[in-house]
């Protein structure tokens, strides 16, 4: 069974002002769908920060980690303001990526 994570505020521990999302790190078969926002590297992290309604969410990756090159490759056909959908796994793969497009 997949875990779908909300997207909320947490901690204003960062440093990014008051109100920024904490960092979140995926365990296995968690699931985050949202729009995507941003991608930043931030203290040899990959940040994606993706909306979901008015919320909003920091998703880590260890920028040098198999799951982040994975996240990288797939951004580049993904532009800001696409609708993501990111699962994390047990498997070798680590990580399933889709764009979901919504049918008119």
């Amino acid at each position: 069974m997949t875990g779908m994570i909300e997207a909320g505020y947490a901690n204003k521990d960062r440093g990014s002002g008051e109100g920024a999302p904490e960092l979140t790190f995926l365990k296995p078969w968690q699931e985050v769908v949202g729009v995507l926002e941003e991608v930043t590297l931030e203290q040899f992290l990959l940040v994606v920060r993706v909306r979901a309604g008015n919320n909003c969410l920091s998703l880590a990756f260890p920028a040098d980690s198999a799951e982040a090159n994975e996240v990288e490759r797939f951004l580049t056909d993904c532009s800001i303001g696409c609708l993501l959908g990111l699962i994390a796994t047990d498997s070798k793969k680590h990580l399933l990526l889709r764009e979901i497009r919504m049918k008119d």
